[in-house]
This record gives C-alpha cells, structure tokens and sequence, in this order.
C-alpha cells in the first residue's frame, strides 16, 4: 500500500516537472521570437525609409537631381526649337535664371550677344554697350554659381567682355570729343564773320544754337577743348561789348560781372570742403562743412542775374554752379538755399 503511494506521488511530481518545462519551453520560444522581431524592426530603422517609392538620404538627392535635370533639357530643346535670336534670347536670359550654374546656356547667350557687341557687326554704340551691359550681368551670376570646373571658362569670359567694354567707353568717349570739337570749329568760323559783319542777328542766333548744343559738364574732362570754348566766349563778348551793336552795348559787362559771381560762389564752397575742391570735383570727397558755408551769399551772387539778358555759355556757366552747390547739400540746407534764391530772382 505505501509502494502504491509513492509511485502514485512520483507519477504526480514527474508530470509536475514535465508540466513546468513544457510551459518554459513555450515561453522560451515566445522571446526569442520576439527578439528576433525587435532585430528585425531594428534593422528596418537602420535602413532608409520611403515615402510613397521615393527614399530619402542619398536616394532622394540623386532622385531631385534626375529632375532638375530633366527640366534643364526640357528648356535646352524648347530653346533648340526656335529660330529667332531675339526670342531665343529670352527664353536663355529666363533659363539662366532657373540654372545660373550652366554652362551651356550661358555659352549660347554670349554667341548671341557677344557679336551685337563686336567693332564689326554692330555701328550703333548704344547697341553695343547695351549688348554688353547684358553680357556682363549674366557671366558674373555664373562666376558666382558655376562648379569649380568652371571657373576658368567664367574668368574668360570676364576679361572678354571687360575688353570689349573699355572699347566702347574708349569709343563713345572719342565720339563726344569729335562732337565737341566740330561745334567749337563751326563756332569759331562764325565768329569770324561775325568780326566782319557784328549786326548779323542770325549769325549771332547761329551761334547761340551751336552753343547751346555743346554739353558744358563734359567740358572740364577735355582741359583743351575747355580753354577753347572759354576762349571763343571772351571773344564773342568782346565782339558783343565793343560799340558795333548799339542795343548790346552792356552785354560784355553784363556777362563778364556773372562770370566773376559765378566764380565767386565756387571759392565759396571750395573754403567749405574738408578735403578740397579738387577731391569735390573727382568725386572723393562727399562731406561739406555747411557749417562754413554763405547760403545767403551764394544766393544773392547767382540769383541776382536776369538770365534772359546773359549769353547762353554765361547762363550755362551759373547753372552749372548752381546744381554744383546744389547737389553738396543737405536735404534741409537745398530747401533753404532755393527759398533764398528764389528771394534774389524777385528783387
């Protein structure tokens, strides 16, 4: 009976165990198999992730590039496909703009431009600067987007244009100098018939005309054609002052008085430079000293003269004073300086 009782008791304790290590078992199996899920969502994270078949990272750049540069080839056959320069021109001038580092549209907007700006092909000036001007503009936005590959080719282009461009100036400049120099000639080839006959009118209207055609402000970057016209106006003067025309008796005193008042409200503002006047006239110096500065003074000498009894070259003389003056003023002192001026003109 006892026999029966332990073999009934170590039946119960073996079926126990075997219980308890079945359910391990189970349980064994059920972490590692989450473990093994864990490795793989780890992994999954340790990889790219994508949206909508696009991946992001490296994938996407490479993605985003192929459609920039699917659209750069869509523009250069659109562009291919026209056959007028000027229209042509506009659609590379916008396509710059969208890929201002390539260098295929830039190239074929300086085989465009560059020959309107060429001594051969283009006769008009302001063509050519025009022409250049673009170019210019559109080479420096490559030079400062271009890959490093590319440097060399922008910095030709630079000094291309810039060639040309100091040959424009250098013509437009030759061009204003010949101008100035035709009218002084045809000037003086008047005054000397107006020697002969002093109470011509129309000669001395002709000669007006010619005067006023002559742009004052170049003058002074032409030293020699500046004493030429300053000498054809004393001459004129002295022809106008001298007797032979009753009515003009006072012309010469009348012009020569504005002259010196001219001059006069000049010295003036040259005493309230701090650097000088002839860092005013180059442009360096931009300050003035308005506090040393006769507003009233420089007022009563140019606004006292009735203009319509001064020669031209005398008018434009106290004109070009007056803006010179003018343009050194603080937006407060401009207000007082015309209040004053106008004061003089109505004396």
């Amino acid at each position: 009976m006892e026999s029966n009782t332990i073999l009934i008791l170590l039946l119960i304790i073996s079926a126990t165990a075997f219980a308890i290590l079945i359910i391990g078992a189970f349980y064994v199996y059920k972490l590692v198999g989450n473990v093994r899920i864990l490795e793989s969502l780890l992994r999954g994270i340790s990889k790219e992730p994508t949206h909508m078949g696009i991946s992001t990272g490296a994938n996407s750049e490479t993605y985003h590039l192929q459609k920039v540069d699917d659209v750069r080839r869509q523009w250069l056959k659109k562009i291919d496909q026209i056959e007028k320069n000027e229209l042509k021109l506009e659609y590379l001038e916008a396509a710059a703009k969208r890929f201002p580092a390539d260098k295929e549209i830039i190239k074929q907007i300086r085989d465009i431009l560059f020959p309107l700006a060429g001594k051969e092909s283009a006769d008009n000036i302001l063509v050519r600067r025009e022409a250049l001007m673009r170019l210019r503009e559109h080479v420096n936005n490559f030079s400062d987007h271009c890959g490093i590959d590319d440097l060399s080719y922008a910095h030709d282009l630079k000094k291309e244009v810039v060639a040309s461009m100091e040959d424009v100036v250098a013509t437009i400049d030759q061009n204003r100098r010949n101008s100035i120099n035709r009218l002084l000639q045809e000037m003086g080839e008047d005054i000397k018939k107006l020697h002969i006959k002093p109470s011509d009118s129309e000669l001395l209207n002709k000669i007006e005309k010619k005067d006023e055609r002559i742009d004052k402000s170049l003058l002074r970057n032409y030293p020699e054609m500046q004493k030429r016209y300053t000498e054809l106006s004393n001459e004129l003067m002295q022809i106008l002052g001298a007797g032979e025309i009753e009515s003009k008796t006072g012309i010469r005193k009348r012009n020569e008085k504005a002259l010196e008042d001219g001059k006069a409200a000049l010295v003036i503002l040259e005493s309230s430079y701090k650097k000088g006047f002839k860092e005013y006239l180059s442009g360096t110096s931009k300050h003035i000293d308005t506090g040393t500065l006769d507003l009233g003074k420089i007022a009563r000498l140019l606004g006292r003269h009735d203009y319509s009894k001064l020669l031209p070259s005398t008018v434009n003389y106290l004109r070009t004073a007056e803006s010179e003056i003018f343009a050194k003023l603080s937006p407060e002192d401009k207000i007082k300086f015309t209040e004053l001026m106008i004061q003089e003109s109505s004396k």
